[in-house]
């Protein structure tokens, strides 16, 4: 990934503070739906056990398995049939910064993506303020899994390497995909238009609709040729989008790249448009102005906008030494309020009350020579552990040769 030249590695903490996590949507979003047998005791994710009664299963809410389990579900530990309500349970282990009474609550890292984000900044500065760029991490994420089943295919603790990949959303990478002629299996949301299976390329896919962004069908493409040349079979893989009801909550599209192995059809890659999500949510919380870009216009263009100028007479004996930060975030306001009081955040993420004494409310005509934006995120998401497990499965074969039991296992170089 770094011959990109637009994409370099980075290494953040496996420690993540709660405020971060809070920001990204994850202390509320990230859970799955537990039941518990109400024989032994033990819990398991609840889809699973509606699995065998209902296909996709991880798409029903909690009172639709609730509905199935009360069904006569037996227990795969002690064949009851008795579970409690479902629920939610947070996946993430926590954990706490420092020895001491007041230390703060933290959480061992669900991806490494939260770092990349927390890093924007300076990546932004390294490549010079220009999108697009990306940045890349590997290494430990960790999951508080209710129920760890099939060996190296769920754990809580495993390998993984993400790549964020941040763009101009009105100005897209489109890369040319017509170097990629192999015909691929797609399976879109089957709640689309495009539901079914479709054997297509990587260009016809992108072209028909099926796969509606242009980088996120180039990093399709890029992913393909990154399991082909670790030596995974190509009748094997195949692409599936989420259904709405099944979406992270942090993409407004995601398509999976599964492997067919011995358990099946196994999610091992994730290739999600995070749209402006990540970014503005961190924005929002802390107040930051760092987590955007710059947009230059092809032509200067003029405005007339409504501001508040600042009276320093009242803002100085009000605010004292916090007076010149009011007067910044007065500056950079983007929306006027209608009305007076109000309270203004400033940089720092702290408010100030506003009143009528402290503003003049005036229109001026400006002239704008580009705008700030939120860049949007393309996220290709590789469980190494997975791909590593299929990649052995798949180059190994047995054999029988003159009477003989041969086992063979073909890598690649």
């Amino acid at each position: 990934w770094t011959s990109h030249g637009d994409i370099v590695e980075i290494d953040s903490p496996t420690i993540t503070p709660e405020p971060i996590l809070v920001a990204s949507g994850h202390v509320s979003e990230f859970n799955d739906l537990m039941a518990e047998c109400g024989g032994c005791g033990s819990a398991f994710r609840a889809d699973h056990l509606a699995g065998g009664q209902q296909e996709d299963s991880d798409a029903l809410d909690a009172d639709e398995i609730n509905a199935i389990l009360d069904a006569g579900v037996k227990c795969p530990t002690c064949a009851e049939t008795k579970w409690s309500d479902v629920r939610m349970m947070n996946l993430m282990f926590s954990t706490r910064i420092g020895a001491m009474k007041g230390a703060r609550v933290a959480y061992m890292r669900p991806e490494t993506a939260q770092g990349m984000f927390m890093l924007y900044p300076v990546l932004f500065r390294h490549f010079r303020q220009r999108l697009p760029f990306g940045a890349i991490q590997t290494g430990k994420g960790y999951r508080n899994e209710i129920s760890p089943r099939q060996g190296m295919i769920r754990l809580r603790e495993f390998n993984m390497a993400e790549l964020e990949y941040f763009i101009d959303p009105e100005e897209p990478p489109c890369p040319d995909l017509s170097a990629w002629g192999e015909s691929v299996s797609f399976v879109p949301d089957p709640d689309g238009s495009h539901a079914g299976v479709h054997a297509m390329t990587f260009s016809e896919v992108l072209s028909s609709g099926i796969v509606q962004h242009p980088t996120v069908a180039y990093f399709l493409a890029r992913t393909w040729d990154f399991l082909i040349g670790g030596g995974i079979d190509p009748t094997r893989i195949r692409f599936r989008q989420h259904a709405s009801t099944e979406m992270a909550h942090y993409a407004d599209d995601c398509w999976d790249c599964e492997l067919h192995g011995e358990y099946g059809w196994v999610e091992c890659v994730g290739i999600a448009n995070r749209t402006c999500h990540d970014l503005l949510s961190h924005e929002q919380h802390s107040g930051s102005k760092l987590l955007r870009a710059w947009r230059q216009f092809d032509e200067p263009r003029s405005e007339a906008r409504d501001v508040l100028a600042p009276n320093g007479a009242s803002l100085g004996p009000t605010f004292k030494d916090r007076a010149g930060d009011v007067m910044e975030a007065l500056q950079n306001l983007t929306e006027i309020p209608e009305s007076m009081p109000f309270e203004l955040t400033l940089a720092d993420g702290s408010t100030a009350r506003i009143t009528d004494d402290m503003v003049t409310r005036r229109s001026e005509e400006v002239t704008l020579h580009g705008e700030w934006f939120t860049p949007h995120v393309i996220e290709p998401a590789f469980g190494i552990d997975r791909i590593i497990w299929h990649i052995l499965d798949h180059c190994y074969t047995e054999t029988e040769k003159g009477g003989e039991k041969y086992s063979i296992m073909r890598l690649n170089q």
